[in-house]
């Protein structure tokens, strides 16, 4: 704090002395300037050598700094990079299986969204047992990450085959009446 009073105490004198800039178009106010610019250069770079001889330690200790912590962080990634690798190989291998999971169970909700194409055309009985085998199904515990995809895919088949149901069991209905009638008028003849 000493330092910093001296400094202002000459700097207040410097304002001072040279606060107030006469015509250098006269001999002395020309002298005065050209002295005035001599005198504050001077000390400016004095002050600029200073600076540089106060500030060399610091910038040689930030340096001894820098390079201590570049060779410590070399050890630590030679130890973190093993255990980076290690974790990296089982991060891998389980995000491998959880795809591969995943593509199981999509395979699995692949074929109950077909089961309905498997009894297309079939009988009742067929459609039925199928409408059976879909409803047995349990796609809230089976399917995982896919539970929700299972359940839907589960829906739209029993909706399906209630409806192939209704209607085959409809034609099977009229197709038997026809054969019926079909026998009686070949009964009469």
């Amino acid at each position: 704090i000493a330092v910093f009073n001296q400094t202002d105490a000459a700097l207040a004198a410097l304002r001072e002395k040279y606060q107030v800039v006469p015509d250098a178009n006269t001999d002395d106010g020309y002298a005065f300037v050209k002295d005035g610019i001599k005198e504050l250069t001077t000390l400016r770079t004095r002050l600029e050598a200073v600076r540089k001889e106060v500030k060399e330690p610091y910038l040689q200790a930030g340096r001894i700094i820098d390079a201590e912590a570049k060779r410590i962080t070399t050890e630590l990634t030679t130890l973190e990079e093993p255990m980076k690798t290690a974790k990296k190989e089982v991060d891998d291998r389980v995000e491998r299986e959880r795809q591969e999971r995943i593509a199981r169970l999509q395979a699995k909700v692949d074929a109950i969204k077909a089961m309905p194409g498997q009894v297309r055309g079939k009988s009742s009985q067929e459609i039925e047992a199928m409408y059976d085998r879909v409803g047995e199904i349990d796609a809230m515990h089976d399917f995982f990450d896919l539970t929700r995809e299972a359940v839907a895919a589960r829906q739209a088949a029993l909706d399906e085959l209630a409806q192939m149901l209704t209607e085959r069991l409809e034609f099977e209905v009229n197709e038997k009446a026809r054969l019926q009638a079909e026998a009686e008028r070949a009964e009469l003849q």
